[in-house]
């Protein structure tokens, strides 16, 4: 996964069904398919469980017209996402035509906003659906077929995204990509300033912790500006300290995002945790 120089690594998430079920379908013996559609349909039910869709929608709050900007592999143009893909700009290869050559921007889009529409049972039940499901698309390609990228492309797809989000009334940006630590100072930097811009102009911004937690500074950039919302995870029955407490500081730390340092450099996992 990794390249020299600018090098950015794509993070991968699990994937609603409905968005990939051809591919599935294609791969699978029958038997064993019907069997991974009832395991997906369980885990997406739980999710939206957990995070109480179910109370947002009977508040009228299913992402009608709000713009979701997506900076990943891509999006295909599935028919969960409907005519709701506004824009499509591709800084990898300059193709015109929205197209994931990866999967990894689809499922994200997927579970953001797919609207469940393949995944119709005999009553007409959409089982599986993202969580905004009428939410809107701005689609910018920055990362490669095998999920790898360099640090121009996200400038220059940040760069877009500012100049154009009054166009598109882009509210949020999901951003799935973190910068390896060997990345100069100066491009850490640049990335920083985009993010925190993006915030400044009314953007709610979404990045990665990043896969290498949680020990000291693994949290990767743009994850660690103090303005972005940060989103790392663990397993649900095993800690990742073993520790309780320790454990329930770590959940504090991410739900308050990322200290910084009297010098303006980011805290270590410790240090966060004494200042919390």
């Amino acid at each position: 996964m990794l390249l020299s120089g600018n090098t950015l690594f794509c993070l991968t998430i699990e994937c609603p069904r409905s968005v990939h079920a051809i591919v599935l379908a294609l791969s699978l013996e029958v038997s064993d398919f019907h069997i991974l559609i009832k395991k997906r349909i369980t885990f997406m039910d739980r999710v939206k469980r957990v995070i109480h869709c179910d109370r947002a929608y009977k508040m009228g709050l299913n992402g009608k017209n709000i713009t979701v900007a997506v900076m990943d592999t891509g999006i295909a143009p599935h028919l969960d996402f409907d005519q709701r893909i506004l824009h499509f700009e591709d800084f990898c290869q300059k193709k015109l035509a929205a197209y994931d050559d990866n999967g990894h921007g689809t499922h994200v889009a997927g579970i953001i906003g797919g609207s469940g529409l393949m995944s119709k049972d005999k009553r007409g039940v959409r089982l599986l659906s993202g969580v905004a499901p009428r939410v809107r698309f701005v689609v910018l390609k920055v990362l490669d077929r095998k999920g790898n990228g360099v640090t121009s492309h996200v400038l220059e797809g940040m760069d877009w995204l500012l100049q154009n989000r009054e166009k598109y009334q882009v509210k949020i940006l999901n951003i799935s990509v973190g910068m390896m630590a060997s990345a100069g100072k100066n491009e850490q930097e640049q990335l920083l300033h985009a993010v925190d811009e993006a915030w400044n102009q009314g953007i709610m911004v979404v990045t990665a912790a990043g896969n290498n937690g949680p020990k000291e500074n693994s949290v990767t950039i743009p994850g660690i500006s103090r303005k972005v919302l940060t989103v790392g995870s663990w397993d649900d029955n095993v800690t990742e300290t073993g520790n309780r407490e320790t454990d329930k500081k770590l959940q504090r730390i991410r739900a308050n995002g990322m200290l910084y340092r009297e010098t303006g450099s980011p805290c270590t996992w410790h240090e966060c945790e004494k200042l919390q």
